[in-house]
């Protein structure tokens, strides 16, 4: 592992607007955005500096600049346009890493959405090298207690001044570059945890995906039958009562005919069209093996346990 290259990369990527909600049905899986610059440092394993990669990337989904990315970073429309393919960036990018790289970033969103955007365009979940979140091995070895810092907390902590214009990515790759040069960095990727450090329906390739809107409210979100009726090929899946997963989400399990497991998910979303906001909501439905499975028992005994405590201290929800 010691010979490996160890690149420190950060992205910024183009939010779905409201009006692009609904094309994601055309492509079959939920985007968080779309990759709009790619920038990289390559240091060793004792933290020396020895290379930097930088590229704005030209979209193929999104088809306007969201205003809050473009107020964030600087980078408008016109920019990118003059940008190179992702293809073409991500060839250069791979070809920069060299053998055996090993990618850190800081969290765990950029990676979600670098795996994302492979899938996007077409390329196999294994154009993605190996991968660690630097902002858990900079908690591992830092913080009496794992707590999510971000980076310009982080940078604080370590007496790094920030003197550049943060939110572009050569930029916040260098400062992680620099935390993580302060770190026993060889240790840490030993002995990090890969498996857990993401939702078990991360870069799982999705059966199905639609999304609905729009919607005057929540409730009315929630009413619509359309929801539940799922086909996967000619088989419509039987499915359990929803639990609540977290904020504006619910998981099902669901069984077709002749047995096959299936998890659901239903996501909701704001969509913000002038003054008024109306709601949709993705449903995505994955193979249930055994980790979802437990996955999917482990929220429902908790949502049942919660119900209990409440309907114990009187919740009149519950009687």
């Amino acid at each position: 592992m010691g010979r490996s290259n160890y690149i420190i990369f950060d992205m910024e990527w183009n939010e779905i607007r409201a009006d692009e909600f609904a094309a994601q049905n055309r492509i079959g899986f939920p985007l968080s955005g779309e990759i709009i610059e790619i920038g990289a440092v390559k240091i060793t394993s004792d933290g020396m500096l020895k290379d930097e990669f930088s590229s704005l990337v030209k979209p193929s989904f999104t088809t306007r600049m969201h205003p809050h990315v473009q107020r964030l970073t600087g980078i408008d429309w016109p920019m990118l346009m003059r940008a190179p393919s992702f293809m073409r960036v991500w060839r250069q990018f791979r070809e920069w890493c060299g053998r055996r790289p090993i990618l850190l970033s800081w969290g765990t969103s950029d990676r979600q959405v670098l795996g994302e955007n492979i899938r996007l365009h077409g390329l196999p979940a294994g154009e993605i090298p190996r991968w660690y979140d630097a902002q858990r091995i900079f908690g591992r070895f830092c913080l009496d207690e794992y707590e999510q810092y971000g980076l310009a907390r982080a940078c604080e902590y370590m007496g790094i001044a920030m003197d550049d214009d943060a939110h572009r990515a050569v930029n916040d790759a260098r400062y992680t570059a620099q935390i993580c040069s302060r770190l026993p960095l060889l240790r840490g990727v030993c002995e990090y945890r890969y498996h857990g450090t993401v939702g078990p329906l991360e870069f799982r390739p999705t059966v199905a995906y639609f999304y609905f809107g729009a919607y005057p409210d929540k409730d009315s979100l929630w009413e619509d039958e359309a929801l539940d009726h799922i086909r996967i090929g000619r088989q419509e899946l039987a499915l359990s009562e929803k639990e609540n997963c977290r904020k504006n989400t619910r998981i099902a399990l669901g069984i077709t005919a002749d047995g096959a497991r299936y998890l659901v998910r239903w996501r909701v979303y704001t969509e913000r069209r002038g003054k008024t906001p109306r709601f949709g909501v993705a449903r995505e439905v994955y193979r249930a093996d055994a980790q979802l499975l437990h996955w999917y028992r482990d929220i429902a005994a908790r949502n049942q346990q919660r119900r209990w405590r409440f309907a114990a201290n009187g919740n009149p929800a519950f009687r």
